[in-house]
């Protein structure tokens, strides 16, 4: 029972260990009872808010299809303005020590 270093084969002994381990069945069975209920009422969640949004006979449609797909944009966006800052010639880290170096073009 070496964590480092250990020279002994143990084989499929601590399979064998963890099969008898009441602890590693309770985790299973939380785990399954997690995915049998979660999982599909996510799904229909998922489906009822779909159909709601493609309908086009709710208020607020696109407000929702804006405020639903505005979290993937966003990242980006960011993204993009950092690295044109860090970059940029006049203003940006790289301007800056290229200015201190003397390497500008």
């Amino acid at each position: 029972k070496q964590m480092i270093g250990g020279t002994k084969f143990v084989g499929i002994s601590n399979y064998i260990r963890l099969f008898h381990d009441q602890q590693f069945w309770n985790s299973v069975g939380r785990v399954a009872l997690f995915t049998c209920v979660q999982v599909p009422v996510m799904l229909c969640l998922a489906a009822l808010m779909a159909l709601a949004l493609d309908s086009m006979k709710l208020h607020g449609t696109k407000f929702f299809r804006i405020s639903t797909f505005l979290p993937y944009a966003v990242p980006a966006v960011v993204s993009t303005l950092i690295w044109g800052f860090m970059y940029g010639a006049k203003y940006g880290l790289v301007g800056s020590l290229n200015d201190w170096l003397g390497t500008n073009l």
